[in-house]
């Protein structure tokens, strides 16, 4: 998506995935060249600055103690550190939602809220979360300065708003819609964990309920939650002060991710919840450590004491987290590893120029700059055309088409949303196939208990 922004003069963009992080990705691209280190460059500098800039915010709110404490939690998180490696959008919308919250602080709404837009632009999340806090903040900082509730909600809502109506009405011209949020809503829906037409209430319960306690407590530790709860008890809530505003936004973003698993439903150990959790975790940890401190400064003990007991959840917090990290990791290297390898083979041992299917990380590794091959997917082969994702290919039809088309390799993936399976079943046995003059011969494969097969044939015709 980086590289078609670039390549299409930063006018087109997908209206799924917002537009900032692939323009700012493909501003980089137009210098280094190459979208990988582009993309993983802005996710990687919005890591860094977001760990910075919550610092900050836990130093001026919270104290020193709450900073140095939540800046080595924000260091070691696994979604944190990991994401900001990777080629995700996530990093960039956790660093604006961050820099909304320290102007909030500031009582710099009109700022805030602009922000807060931007972060909108990078995941429309923002645009739900964030809003409700403006117009709070907005509506009560005009109060103190002499205008009314309105005139004050109005600074706290405009600029968003604006920017929010101005990617539904370009929407509307690249894309036919002004709802951008629907396709993006049904997809979720759509791919979750419940067969029944409306929503499983208690199905949705309990992912929620699994994602707020093991979820959390595998990424974050046990302790830094229980610390997250103290730390909104002891919130004051009646006052208008930038401790409620640190928590009350930690609550809102921690409530749309629960929100999402309610509705959402996919089984609680999806990568996709862990994600999401990325722009929830800075105010978490900033709240957690606020909590967590106050626990161990009121606890009846000796000073030493307390902090002999406060170094060991520390210590746990931080086994946890590197636990975790691990986990990701050797997960990252069985599943994608193998993907990568191939992507890299095939870049460098197969001719410029052929025509091969490809999908996921393969076909993404060699767009990721200019090539002259001529890729297809399973997705969009016109032979499928109106067959829908069961569309199912006869093998004589496959094979004429590989030949009138010149395919010379085929990527076959046993993941049902690359439509693989359905379109060409009898490719999964990774075995020689031949039909009339086409034979398949696979040359890499990989079997993964956690995901389906993945099979790559180099095609022969006779």
């Amino acid at each position: 998506m980086t590289k078609g922004v670039l390549d299409g003069g930063f006018i087109h963009f997908d209206m799924n995935h917002l537009p900032l992080y692939y323009a700012v990705s493909a501003a980089v691209m137009s210098v280094v060249g190459d979208a990988t280190i582009a993309s993983v460059g802005v996710s990687f500098v919005s890591g860094i600055a977001l760990v910075g800039v919550s610092v900050i915010i836990a130093w001026r709110v919270f104290g020193v103690a709450a900073a140095w404490l939540s800046g080595l939690f924000l260091v070691l998180q696994p979604e944190l550190a990991l994401y900001s490696a990777s080629s995700l959008r996530e990093p960039l919308y956790g660093l604006l939602v961050v820099i909304c919250l320290l102007y909030i602080n500031e009582r710099r709404i009109a700022l805030a809220s602009f922000i807060a837009g931007l972060a909108f632009l990078t995941r429309m999340d923002a645009a739900l979360i964030l809003t409700p806090i403006l117009l709070l903040t907005g509506a009560l900082n005009g109060r103190k300065r002499g205008r009314s509730y309105l005139a004050g909600s109005c600074v706290g809502l405009l600029p968003i708003v604006g920017v929010v109506l101005a990617w539904s009405v370009y929407c509307n011209f690249e894309h036919g819609t002004f709802a951008f949020w629907g396709h993006s809503i049904a997809v979720n829906l759509e791919t979750g964990g419940t067969e029944s037409p409306g929503i499983d209430l208690l199905n949705g319960a309990v992912v929620s309920a699994s994602l707020f306690g093991p979820v959390i407590s595998s990424k974050f530790g046990f302790f830094v939650l229980i610390g997250w709860i103290i730390g909104l008890i002891r919130t004051p809530w009646a006052t208008h002060c930038p401790q409620r505003n640190v928590a009350l936004t930690s609550l809102l973003l921690m409530g749309f991710w629960l929100a999402l698993g309610f509705f959402g439903q996919h089984e609680p150990g999806h990568n996709l919840y862990w994600k999401w959790l990325f722009g929830v975790a800075a105010p978490f940890i900033i709240v957690a450590s606020s909590g967590l401190l106050h626990l161990f400064s009121a606890a009846p003990m000796a000073r030493l004491g307390r902090s002999l007991v406060l170094g060991i959840v520390v210590i746990h917090t931080i086994y946890v987290m590197l636990v975790e990290t691990s986990r990701q990791i050797s997960l990252s290297e069985e599943i994608l590893g193998p993907q990568v390898e191939l992507a890299k083979w095939i870049e460098t041992e197969t001719p410029d120029g052929n025509v091969m299917i490809l999908d996921n990380v393969p076909e993404r590794w060699l767009s990721r700059r200019d090539h002259s091959r001529e890729l297809y997917t399973w997705m969009d082969l016109p032979i499928c055309e109106g067959g829908g994702q069961n569309c199912e290919w006869s093998p004589d039809d496959f094979a004429n088409w590989v030949k009138g088309t010149g395919i010379e390799y085929i990527l076959w993936y046993g993941e049902e949303w690359t439509r693989a399976p359905n379109a060409a079943p009898w490719l999964r046995s990774a075995e020689i196939w031949s039909w009339g003059d086409v034979t398949l011969t696979p040359l890499r494969s990989a079997r993964l208990e956690m995901i389906d097969s993945w099979i790559f044939y180099q095609v022969t015709l006779r």
